[in-house]
């Protein structure tokens, strides 16, 4: 489970990294080299790495949430007599 989780935030980590490369370097490419279709370009790159930041921020949200809430379980600690301790798990 918790391989599942760490594997979800590195998704999530790639998929923000892919999605700021789109948001900055290829606009800025396109632009330097004055080819035609700019416009376009900016414009496809601009919404694609926006939905991929998104994504990843979902996937790396989600994955938290999970860890988060997990299997928690309260334990109640209680000492008896001669230092014996008993652990109850609480539901």
């Amino acid at each position: 489970m918790k391989g599942a989780i760490s594997a979800k935030k590195k998704i999530g980590d790639l998929l923000c990294d892919i999605g700021k490369y789109m948001l900055t370097v290829v606009p800025f490419s396109f632009m330097l080299s004055d080819k035609p279709g700019l416009l376009y370009v900016t414009i496809i790159t601009t919404f694609s790495g926006i939905v991929l930041i998104l994504f990843g921020l979902y996937f790396i949200k989600h994955s938290e949430s999970v860890s988060a809430s997990g299997n928690a379980q309260k334990r109640k600690i209680r000492i008896l007599k001669n230092s014996v301790f008993v652990v109850e798990e609480e539901k």
